[in-house]
Protein backbone atom coordinates (compact mmCIF):
# COMPACT_ATOMS: atom_id res chain seq x y z
CA UNK A 1 0.00 0.00 0.00
CA UNK A 2 1.40 3.49 -0.72
CA UNK A 3 2.25 5.19 2.58
CA UNK A 4 -0.03 8.26 1.90
CA UNK A 5 -3.30 5.93 1.56
CA UNK A 6 -1.62 4.33 4.90
CA UNK A 7 -1.25 7.31 6.60
CA UNK A 8 -4.83 8.31 5.88
CA UNK A 9 -6.39 5.20 7.11
CA UNK A 10 -4.91 5.07 9.82
CA UNK A 11 -5.88 8.86 10.70
CA UNK A 12 -9.80 7.74 10.20
CA UNK A 13 -9.27 5.39 13.41
CA UNK A 14 -8.08 8.41 15.50
CA UNK A 15 -11.11 9.28 18.00
CA UNK A 16 -11.58 13.41 17.10
CA UNK A 17 -13.67 14.96 15.42
CA UNK A 18 -11.14 18.07 14.60
CA UNK A 19 -9.93 17.72 11.17
CA UNK A 20 -5.81 17.89 10.18
CA UNK A 21 -6.47 21.59 9.62
CA UNK A 22 -8.08 22.45 12.49
CA UNK A 23 -5.51 20.61 14.58
CA UNK A 24 -2.83 22.84 12.55
CA UNK A 25 -4.43 25.57 13.65
CA UNK A 26 -4.78 24.50 17.09
CA UNK A 27 -0.37 24.56 17.29
CA UNK A 28 -0.87 27.94 14.76
CA UNK A 29 -2.71 29.28 18.33
CA UNK A 30 -0.19 27.38 20.78
CA UNK A 31 -3.70 25.65 22.20
CA UNK A 32 -4.06 22.70 24.18
CA UNK A 33 -4.55 19.17 22.39
CA UNK A 34 -5.91 15.83 23.48
CA UNK A 35 -3.29 12.69 23.14
CA UNK A 36 -5.81 11.63 20.41
CA UNK A 37 -5.52 15.10 18.47
CA UNK A 38 -1.70 14.76 18.74
CA UNK A 39 -1.79 11.54 17.14
CA UNK A 40 -3.86 12.58 14.21
CA UNK A 41 -1.68 15.40 14.15
CA UNK A 42 1.74 13.17 14.18
CA UNK A 43 -0.06 10.98 11.31
CA UNK A 44 -0.58 13.82 9.21
CA UNK A 45 2.35 16.15 9.31
CA UNK A 46 4.57 13.21 10.75
CA UNK A 47 6.93 15.20 12.52
CA UNK A 48 6.02 17.16 15.75
CA UNK A 49 7.88 18.15 18.97
CA UNK A 50 7.02 19.01 22.29
CA UNK A 51 8.30 19.90 25.53
CA UNK A 52 8.18 18.13 28.68
CA UNK A 53 9.51 18.84 31.94
CA UNK A 54 11.50 21.99 30.25
CA UNK A 55 13.25 19.20 27.41
CA UNK A 56 12.24 19.28 23.75
CA UNK A 57 11.27 16.31 22.72
CA UNK A 58 10.49 15.02 18.70
CA UNK A 59 8.60 12.25 17.65
CA UNK A 60 8.71 11.14 13.72
CA UNK A 61 7.14 8.81 11.24
CA UNK A 62 7.43 7.72 8.04
CA UNK A 63 8.81 5.05 5.13
CA UNK A 64 11.48 2.87 7.00
CA UNK A 65 14.75 3.17 5.28
CA UNK A 66 15.51 -0.54 5.58
CA UNK A 67 12.20 -1.52 4.88
CA UNK A 68 8.93 -0.96 3.36
CA UNK A 69 7.76 -0.88 6.65
CA UNK A 70 6.14 2.35 8.55
CA UNK A 71 8.23 3.41 11.76
CA UNK A 72 7.15 5.86 14.56
CA UNK A 73 10.46 7.33 16.66
CA UNK A 74 10.49 9.02 20.06
CA UNK A 75 13.82 11.48 20.76
CA UNK A 76 14.98 13.69 22.93
CA UNK A 77 16.23 16.73 21.35
CA UNK A 78 19.37 18.96 21.73
CA UNK A 79 21.07 16.40 22.85
CA UNK A 80 24.73 15.02 21.60
CA UNK A 81 23.45 11.40 21.68
CA UNK A 82 19.76 10.68 22.04
CA UNK A 83 17.90 7.46 22.35
CA UNK A 84 15.44 7.28 19.72
CA UNK A 85 12.61 4.43 20.51
CA UNK A 86 11.54 2.79 17.16
CA UNK A 87 8.11 1.05 16.56
CA UNK A 88 6.59 -0.60 13.88
CA UNK A 89 3.07 -0.07 14.08
CA UNK A 90 0.71 3.27 15.55
CA UNK A 91 -0.28 0.92 18.24
CA UNK A 92 2.68 -0.13 19.70
CA UNK A 93 3.77 4.02 19.66
CA UNK A 94 0.67 4.29 21.27
CA UNK A 95 0.88 2.11 23.95
CA UNK A 96 4.58 1.96 24.31
CA UNK A 97 6.34 5.25 23.73
CA UNK A 98 7.90 6.55 27.28
CA UNK A 99 9.56 9.98 28.37
CA UNK A 100 11.62 9.82 31.41
CA UNK A 101 10.24 6.22 32.04
CA UNK A 102 6.58 7.22 32.15
CA UNK A 103 4.54 6.39 29.11
CA UNK A 104 3.60 9.61 26.69
CA UNK A 105 -0.14 8.70 26.77
CA UNK A 106 0.21 8.80 30.53
CA UNK A 107 1.86 12.16 30.87
CA UNK A 108 0.61 13.93 27.69
CA UNK A 109 -1.60 16.31 30.04
CA UNK A 110 1.86 17.89 31.50
CA UNK A 111 3.48 18.08 27.31
CA UNK A 112 3.68 22.01 26.51
CA UNK A 113 3.82 23.35 23.37
CA UNK A 114 3.02 20.91 20.81
CA UNK A 115 4.17 22.23 17.06
CA UNK A 116 6.25 21.43 14.33
CA UNK A 117 9.49 19.46 14.65
CA UNK A 118 12.51 21.88 13.37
Amino acid sequence: MDTSKLFAELMKTVNTPKTFTELMDMVYKNQRFTFDEFIKLFLGYKEIEFYYKWKRYGVTCGKSPKSDKITFDLFECDVAKHTEQSYDSLDGFISKASVRGKLLKDIWNDVKDVGFLT
